[in-house]
């Protein structure tokens, strides 16, 4: 078949997701790692951590999503890019919440 998904470039597609989404993941969890490490004085820990963890589920649902193309399996699409959507929703919410939180005045 000479269809688009099927063409010889197809593994350099897939390795370069793999790849893309594994250095995202990575990234993440240096910063993941970096909130955590904050003073826990500081308002900004929790939520830098949350960013981190958002941009570490992201790369690993594209690492997901490149072994589901690589190997034809749709459950494996769909629990990658599902659990990437709640967890991104979620995370996204809780960031959003802290940061209000940090923002609103003090009732003595």
């Amino acid at each position: 078949m000479d269809g688009s998904i099927d063409g010889p470039w197809r593994t350099d597609l897939i390795a370069a997701l793999a790849l893309l989404g594994a250095g995202l993941a990575v990234h993440g969890l240096c910063r993941l790692a970096g909130g955590l490490r904050s003073p826990s004085s500081s308002s900004a820990t929790l939520p830098t951590a949350l960013r981190g963890f958002r941009v570490a589920v992201i790369g690993l649902a594209l690492v997901g999503v490149a072994g589901a193309w690589l190997w034809g399996q749709v459950w494996l699409l769909v629990l990658s890019l599902g659990i990437a959507g709640e967890e991104t929703l979620e995370s996204s919410v809780m960031i959003w919440a802290l940061e209000r939180e940090r923002h609103l005045p003090n009732a003595g």
